[in-house]
């Protein structure tokens, strides 16, 4: 018995410096910023997008550094990761569409707006807090300014 208690120490204190040598190391902490963030989206949002209804439901992902957005209009469903590098003032949102078509943006935040765009500037949108049940996805032209109206987004719970 004292061997097996010898060995599963042996074991746990290798794993434990395997695991320092291979550069795992702890999660830093959460960013105010993202923490934010992340406690005012998670749930589900009624959504409209012109006449088109669809729900929203974020939830924490990957060791809770990531908000997850699963977005349903009808038979349809696409995925939104978002995460925020206070590092360097960034937010990054990766959306998947069903279709196998993805973007990636990034861009920053200021009081209740974060503001992303793609490497060309082709995509652009505003996700901005309006109260605490309500928020806007603005998609914008190159310059900035609204393009059309904006998703209107409700809390559901």
């Amino acid at each position: 018995m004292k061997e097996f208690v010898r060995a599963a120490g042996l074991v746990a204190c290798v794993s434990a410096i395997a695991s320092i040598a291979c550069g795992a190391a702890p999660l830093p902490p959460v960013a105010p910023a993202f923490s934010a963030w992340a406690t005012y989206l998670r749930g589900e949002w009624g959504c409209r997008s012109g006449s088109t209804p669809y729900t929203a439901f974020y939830e924490l992902a990957l060791g809770g550094h990531w908000i997850r957005a699963i977005n349903t209009s009808g038979t349809s469903q696409s995925e939104d990761m978002l995460t925020y590098d206070a590092r360097k003032k960034q937010w990054t949102l990766y959306d998947m569409e069903p279709t196998g078509v993805s973007s990636a943006m990034r861009g920053p935040s200021t009081g209740s707006t974060i503001r992303l765009s793609d490497n060309a500037g082709r995509l652009n949108l505003a996700l901005e807090r309006v109260s605490a049940d309500l928020y806007h996805l603005q998609f914008l032209d190159r310059n900035g300014k609204p393009a059309g109206k904006p998703d209107v987004c409700n809390r559901l719970h």
